[in-house]
């Protein structure tokens, strides 16, 4: 039986349960990033995805990424303000512009969705995002849950696809991300794509 939400009452019931091991603060974003998972899964093809590392980027981001982490949109004097809607290339030039900054890809919500998004994190690992500080309301925050790339890694990629997203320019590459999963190494970055299955 699927319910109104579009699941079986026993993936809801499955998400209850899950929503319960993140603090409090965070638990509607988990709520929705699960309850998105599963109707990603639930609309698959089953047998295809059974050999990925991961079904599904928010599966990639639960299994890779840190976080949930909620904070106040805001940027700083460096950065600054960049271009409304343009989350990828805004955190890619800054990491290319300045040292210090590190890209990361992820899931965020802040008043409206959970999207697919990108920010940086500062060398004290504070969140920066010159793109959301444009929603310009004052003292907003968001809920941030990503992985953190290498610079290295970023611009192999970039130079690779043309794109300066993972997760959105995944399918010109038959899905590797998701595929073969990335590696991470020892200071929690992902530096390169999984071995191929």
């Amino acid at each position: 039986m699927i319910t109104a939400s579009g699941l079986d009452p026993a993936q809801t019931d499955k998400i209850q349960t899950l929503v319960q091991n993140y603090p409090a603060s965070t638990q509607a974003f988990m709520t929705e990033l699960l309850w998105e998972r599963e109707m990603i899964v639930t609309r698959m093809n089953a047998k295809a995805v059974a050999e990925w590392a991961h079904s599904s980027y928010h599966d990639l981001v639960i299994n890779l990424g840190r976080g949930p982490l909620v904070a106040p949109i805001t940027t700083d004097d460096v950065l600054g303000v960049r271009e409304e809607r343009q989350c990828y290339l805004n955190c890619y030039e800054a990491v290319l512009e300045y040292p210090g900054y590190t890209y990361v890809e992820g899931l965020a919500l802040a008043q409206w969705a959970l999207v697919r998004h990108a920010w940086l994190e500062d060398e004290n690992g504070r969140i920066i995002d010159p793109t959301w500080v444009n929603l310009d309301v004052p003292g907003s925050v968001a809920t941030y849950f990503g992985v953190r790339f290498a610079s290295d890694f970023l611009l192999r990629h970039v130079a690779t696809t043309g794109w300066h997203s993972f997760f959105e320019a995944d399918w010109m590459n038959g899905y590797q991300v998701l595929k073969r999963g990335l590696k991470i190494n020892d200071a929690g970055f992902a530096y390169d794509l999984g071995d191929p299955r």
